[in-house]
C-alpha cells in the first residue's frame, strides 16, 4: 500500500525519502511535545537523520518486519503510523503512532489506527495487533481503549526517557474480536 484514504481527511501513505522535509519541519514543531513519550526525538537533529530514519524504515519494509507510513490530514502532513514487529510466523504485529500537537483532538490518530488494525487482519491475515505506550500517556491509551482493545499488562520500567523510567501498557485484539464487532 503506497496510500490509503481513510475518509475525506485522512490518508496514510508510505514514507518515501522526500517525505525527509516536511516531517522534519513537523518533528521541529513538536519536538518538545513528542520528546515527553518519544525517545529518539533528541537523536534527530536534521533532515539527513529523517532521510536516514525513512531509508531504515524501507529496509524494515523489504526485510517484511516493518511499514512505516506518514498521516495526512486535509493534505497537510498531521504524524506517522507504523506496523513494527511484524511476525509473520505468530500472525502478530505492533502498531505505534505519532499526532502533532496542532492535530490531536480531531480523531485523526483513532481513524488512522482503526484503518491500519482492520488491514492487519483482513489484508494481512494477521491474528493478533498490539499496542504499547507509557501508563502515564493517557491520549495514547485512549485510542486503544475506544477501538476496544484489551489490556493485557504492565512492562515494568521498559523504557527509559529523559531519564525517568516508564512504565507500558500492553494492549491487545484477536482477529476475531476485531472482525466481529468492526468489519465495514
Amino acid at each position: 500500500m503506497l496510500s490509503t484514504r481513510v475518509d475525506d481527511e485522512v490518508e496514510i501513505f508510505l514514507l518515501l525519502p522526500h517525505h525527509a522535509p516536511a516531517f522534519f519541519a513537523l518533528l521541529e514543531a513538536n519536538r518538545l511535545y513528542w520528546s515527553e513519550w518519544l525517545g529518539w526525538v533528541p537523536r534527530v537533529t536534521t533532515p539527513d537523520n529523517v532521510s536516514d530514519f525513512i531509508q531504515r524504515g524501507l529496509n524494515e519494509l523489504a526485510e517484511g518486519t516493518a511499514i512505516r507510513f506518514g498521516i495526512r490530514y486535509q493534505g497537510e502532513l498531521a504524524g506517522r503510523i507504523f506496523y513494527s514487529y511484524i511476525d509473520e510466523a505468530a500472525r502478530r504485529l505492533e502498531i505505534g503512532y505519532q499526532i502533532g500537537q496542532a492535530y490531536v483532538g480531531k480523531g485523526i490518530t483513532t481513524r488512522a489506527v482503526r484503518q491500519l488494525v482492520e488491514d492487519a487482519f483482513v489484508e494481512m491475515n494477521m491474528n493478533k495487533v498490539e499496542i504499547l505506550c507509557a501508563t502515564e500517556n493517557t491520549r495514547s491509551r485512549a485510542v486503544a481503549e475506544r477501538l476496544g482493545f484489551q489490556q493485557e499488562g504492565i512492562l515494568r520500567h521498559s523504557e527509559q526517557i529523559n531519564n525517568r523510567y516508564l512504565d507500558l501498557v500492553v494492549y491487545g485484539m484477536l482477529a476475531a474480536e476485531w472482525l466481529a464487532h468492526h468489519t465495514r
